[in-house]
């Protein structure tokens, strides 16, 4: 440093080389300084929790969780994947934040796609009590139930719209008639019988899976939610905007209102145990290896008593061992719980995973059953 002197001050002259670091050294206290009394939300991650959920909790749309993701690009790489022990930040401040700062979930360990391997029990045994002045969580999730493919007769649902095409007005034409629907994109549709839409309602729109031979059932996928702009008038079509893709949305698709009521508030599968194997007779999007969340249907139906939140084991079964020797024990693949039971047949959505072997023809056993 170089001083120079006057009678009455010091005026200290900093080498231009100097003038950064000490910039870089105050920049941290100086925002430090302007966070306090300014601390955001946070929420730690525990088993069970979604953006989804979140923004339901904490901002009070469900359908706002990409602004929780875009707090967060530092710690979530990919929204669709939240891990235990996570710290998310949430949008707004912590005075904005209602009394209880944690979303409740599944108290059992973080499950990965290859979990070290532990005994086997019902997740939701130990389930924890809703926080107080909270409702109660579902067992399961309702973008889950929503998304699961389920099986039905093989006609439309009854009294179901259609879905028309889009609302969309270009500027310039289209050199190619579009198939495909996108985010966010505006489209006419028909409603369903039996009412007027209004504005923001919601309805399930769903298209046509593959037939089932061995169950004699079609599999009817949800591919999207639509939301309703504004009320039709009488002889108009409803316009609506899809907010939600689980799959490919096209013209000619059925259109159903959103129900939920199969889901149960509060409550968690119990110990049960059922001799009999169920088997595993289709994947959803029929994946080289299924993993987490994918969907899977099985053998069993809602007139065997299965209900929406049961949990079941999956396992590789014993095989008869070669040259007299030894049998192989049945072994365990993961587990699954179910999201969606009709009468012509249940799906089940894998939660845990210890071995990659899960696959057509593997089978399941009940662990754990809603009171």
């Amino acid at each position: 440093m170089f001083f120079a002197t006057r009678p009455t001050e010091i005026r200290v002259t900093v080498p231009r080389c100097l003038r950064w670091g000490l910039l870089a050294a105050l920049v941290p206290a100086v925002l430090a300084a302007q966070q306090e009394g300014e601390s955001q939300r946070t929420h730690t991650v525990r088993r069970g929790d979604t953006l989804w959920d979140l923004a339901a909790h904490y901002l009070g749309d469900p359908f706002q969780w990409p602004e929780i993701y875009r707090a967060n690009r530092a710690v979530v790489e990919d929204p669709h994947w939240i891990y235990p022990g996570e710290v998310l930040r949430i949008p707004g401040r912590a005075a904005d934040a209602e009394p209880s700062t944690t979303v409740e979930s599944r108290s059992a360990p973080a499950t990965t796609v290859f979990a070290q391997r532990t005994a086997v029990g019902p997740v939701g045994a130990t389930a924890l009590a809703p926080a107080a002045g909270l409702p109660p969580r579902r067992t399961v999730r309702t973008g889950e139930y929503l998304a699961a493919p389920y099986l039905a007769a093989d006609a439309p649902p009854a009294g179901s719209g259609t879905l028309i095409g889009s609302a969309e007005l270009l500027g310039v034409g289209e050199s190619t008639e579009r198939v495909r629907l996108g985010p966010q994109e505006r489209v006419l549709f028909t409603p369903p019988a039996g009412g007027t839409p209004a504005a923001g309602g919601r309805f399930l729109v769903l298209t046509k899976g593959p037939l089932l031979d061995r169950l004699g059932a079609r599999v009817i996928l949800p591919v999207g939610i639509v939301r309703v702009e504004r009320a039709p008038n009488p002889g108009e079509a409803t316009l609506g905007r899809l907010v939600s893709h689980f799959g490919i949305i096209r013209a000619g698709d059925w259109v159903v209102p959103v129900d939920t009521t199969e889901l149960v508030d509060g409550g968690a599968p119990m110990p049960a145990a059922d001799s009999r194997l169920a088997t595993i007779r289709w994947i959803h999007r029929e994946p080289v290896l299924a993993s987490l969340q994918h969907f899977l249907v099985l053998d069993l139906t809602s007139r065997d008593g299965v209900r929406v939140g049961d949990e079941y084991r999956l396992v590789a079964p014993r095989e008869q061992g070669a040259d007299r020797g030894p049998d192989t024990p049945e072994r365990d693949l993961g587990r699954a719980q179910i999201v969606r039971a009709t009468p012509y047949g249940v799906t089940a959505v894998i939660i845990g995973q210890e071995q990659p072997a899960i696959r057509e023809g593997m089978r399941a056993r009940l662990v754990a059953k809603m009171p």
